[in-house]
């Protein structure tokens, strides 16, 4: 089996409370310690030892937070050789013991956060597992377009990843995007692929099972059952053509890191044993001619193909060559009704989690416990994408949701283009110039939610409410990424007809000498936001804002001229709490997000 980045990681992540050294990776994968090292850093930009040790402190803080153990229980249980190794490893990372951590917790058990979000069926998530993402590109004939890629690499820049999905790439697919349905000219292919190639991306090349049809020679051949991929076959001559053609226009060191995906169709293709025998057939003649490519097979999820997708995965793809699996999640949350809305929530939750077990089961039936799970694609479909727009409730339950499914995959694919229109969802905007969240035609757009936690999230989820998630980066550091979906009509400086939030601080800051913040907010152009907090030994407001950086501390009476040179559209206010603890408020206006992050001044 070719050894991946992803397996790496997956061993590290199943192994991590043993004495694990790169001597027994080497071991186990049979390759050197240097490209073991070089593969986990271009993976996760740190060193193996950093990596377990980051793996096992997340555990750590992890049974500190939900279990009662002692002490050196935990450190064993995390994978440290003692207690003390322990002890002075977490207090280097937090700047506190793992004891003092505990009663840190406790006492912020007790402040005053706002309610978390319950959801019926199962736990509010508190830990989150960083795992690499990618974004679903569309397809070939899109890749080949030179203002796309433009659009593409800045956005991969933005997300710090080269991993990406081409959809509906060998057979003609009328879903997604406009698709190949000739071989008889590759100019564009290779002006893709050449594309693909001088960038250094990682793609996935999505190869669609049932073609509604293929035209060739101004014929069109319509296919109705799976094919037969003999030699004499239509598609197995177009399948070595363009296997053919990658080989011999690049270099095998280069193409090692694509990998081909299969899609089992629950609705359109006839059985599972069909596509199993289509499969095997397709896998063997991918490897013969392109033997360093990784292939693997996946399925569609929603509620209504569960059962297919269970018999699937539990009779047919343990008995399967593969590389890697994956699945794409579509949930259908058509209801109008919060209650109902709740309902299948919970719902598409118990069928991510069955999903994961499922998985477990696919691992150890093929006898390949490392076996890279990717969620290949999350999307809503066209029928839901006005749903969230309508309730906070709902777009909380959905950015739960989508922290629940980055637990259970290895790999995280998502739309960042839109997958409704060609219009490209904005990447200029002020959020670090990443996907903006709502469309150019003003949609709301939930699923690029992951995107932003992946780059921010840490270990913890501090408190979450209806419209926010406080995340713990590190000491005293933390970000809130916030939201306002609805299309509730309001005017600007308008606070009563537009979603307020009070977020105190008090339970975050518990030192006593930690009084002066540095305040950042990243936003959309249309939220509104006050911020403040008060310098103890002055008893004024020091405000810190993204557009406007004031090193003077200033009188309440200043609060009038901060306003007025402020963007016109972003309220500010200095206010002073009495009890002097440190407090943030926000105005969200419809259909904004931002993310304010707060942590100590280095100097002043």
């Amino acid at each position: 089996m070719i050894i991946s980045e992803s397996n790496l990681l997956h061993y590290i992540q199943s192994n991590f409370t043993d004495s694990l050294t790169l001597n027994d990776l080497t071991a186990t994968f049979y390759i050197s310690k240097k490209r073991i090292s070089d593969m986990i850093r271009n993976a996760t930009g740190r060193s193996f030892s950093q990596y377990l040790i980051d793996v096992r402190l997340e555990e750590a803080v992890n049974l500190l937070r939900n279990t009662e153990l002692p002490i050196a229980e935990v450190a064993l249980r995390s994978g440290f050789s003692s207690n003390s190794v322990f002890s002075q490893i977490f207090h280097k990372r937090y700047q506190m013991s793992p004891s003092s951590f505990r009663q840190h917790l406790e006492i912020k058990k007790t402040g005053s956060l706002d309610e978390t979000v319950q959801i019926t069926g199962f736990t509010n998530l508190k830990y989150h597992h960083k795992c690499p993402i990618g974004i679903v590109v569309g397809s070939i004939s899109q890749l080949a377009n030179y203002n796309f890629q433009q659009q593409l690499l800045h956005t991969l820049r933005k997300l710090n990843t080269k991993r990406i999905v081409i959809n509906g790439f060998f057979f003609p697919d009328n879903v997604i995007g406009s698709s190949l349905q000739s071989f008889d000219d590759l100019t564009f292919i290779k002006a893709a692929f050449d594309f693909i190639t001088s960038h250094q991306l990682e793609p996935i090349i999505q190869l669609s099972i049932k073609p509604r049809y293929i035209k060739s020679n101004n014929q069109t051949v319509v296919i109705n059952e799976i094919p037969q991929i003999s030699s004499d076959d239509f598609v197995h001559r177009r399948l070595v053509q363009l296997l053919t053609f990658i080989k011999n226009l690049y270099p095998t060191s280069t193409i090692s890191k694509w990998r081909f995906l299969f899609w089992y169709d629950p609705v359109d293709t006839n059985s599972p044993k069909q596509f199993s025998l289509f499969y095997q057939k397709v896998y063997q003649l991918i490897k013969q001619i392109l033997p360093k490519v990784n292939v693997g097979a996946g399925s569609f999820v929603v509620p209504h193909d569960l059962n297919n997708f269970r018999i699937f995965c539990q009779k047919y793809l343990p008995k399967l060559p593969l590389d890697f699996i994956t699945c794409d999640f579509i949930p259908d949350f058509s209801n109008s009704r919060i209650g109902s809305f709740k309902e299948s929530f919970s719902s598409f939750a118990q069928i991510i989690q069955e999903c994961n077990v499922l998985v477990q089961q696919i691992r150890s039936a093929s006898g390949q416990k490392h076996l890279p799970f990717l969620i290949s694609s999350f999307s809503l479909s066209a029928s839901d994408r006005n749903i969230f727009n309508d309730s906070l409730e709902k777009g909380a339950l959905l950015l739960q949701f989508l922290l629940q499914t980055t637990l259970y995959c290895d790999e995280l694919y998502i739309y960042a283009f839109s997958d409704y229109s060609s219009a490209f969802i904005d990447t200029h905007g002020p959020m670090w110039g990443g996907n903006a969240i709502v469309s150019r035609d003003g949609f709301f757009k939930p699923s690029c939610f992951a995107l932003y936690f992946q780059q921010f999230a840490s270990t913890s989820i501090i408190a979450s409410g209806s419209h926010y998630v406080a995340y713990q980066i590190e000491k005293d550091h933390y970000c809130i990424f916030f939201f306002n979906p609805t299309d509730l009509v309001t005017k600007y400086f308008n606070q009563a007809e537009s979603l307020v939030s009070y977020f105190n601080l008090q339970n975050l800051y518990q030192s006593a000498n930690i009084l002066k913040l540095q305040v950042i907010i990243e936003s959309s152009q249309t939220m509104t936001a006050t911020s403040y907090y008060v310098d103890e030994h002055h008893g004024n407001p020091l405000s810190l804002l993204n557009d406007l950086v004031v090193h003077n501390i200033m009188s309440n009476e200043d609060a009038a001229w901060i306003n007025a040179v402020n963007h016109p559209q972003r309220k500010r206010e200095l206010l002073t709490n009495n009890s002097g603890m440190l407090e943030f408020k926000f105005t969200a206006q419809p259909h904004s997000f931002g993310l304010i992050e707060i942590k100590p001044f280095t100097e002043l």
